[in-house]
């Protein structure tokens, strides 16, 4: 069984309602199957604010995530740059490994940390 499938079948059992299992249990297990499972270094769980006016990181898993989870407060507006026009839009959000960045992207990248 590869890797991915048996992180899969790991998160589907804790999620079982009968589980009685926490919702932050599940969500840190969510999140270290995307960062075992997948190829990412670094991954977070973004929410809305009870106002629904800003969307900020709470928690996450991966190198140097403690810093960079501060740096991920946007408004939920125009001002809110390319995480929540990408998030309105219900479209992936990543930065391309097959062709350069872009100087838009480049600059969110330096801006955010993201070697």
């Amino acid at each position: 069984m590869t890797l991915r499938a048996r992180l899969r079948l790991e998160l589907e059992e804790i999620v079982d309602p009968a589980s009685g299992v926490s919702i932050g249990a599940v969500l840190l297990q969510a999140l270290e199957a995307i960062v075992r499972g997948g190829p990412f270094g670094r991954v977070m769980a973004c929410f809305l604010t009870a106002d629904r006016l800003s969307l900020v990181a709470r928690t996450g898993l991966g190198d140097g995530i403690e810093q960079l989870i501060p740096q991920f407060a946007f408004p939920v507006s125009v001002r809110g740059g390319p995480i929540v026009a990408l998030t309105q839009q219900r479209q992936a959000v990543y930065l391309p490994s097959d062709r350069s960045f872009s100087t838009l992207e480049m600059r969110w990248g330096q801006q955010m940390g993201i070697p």
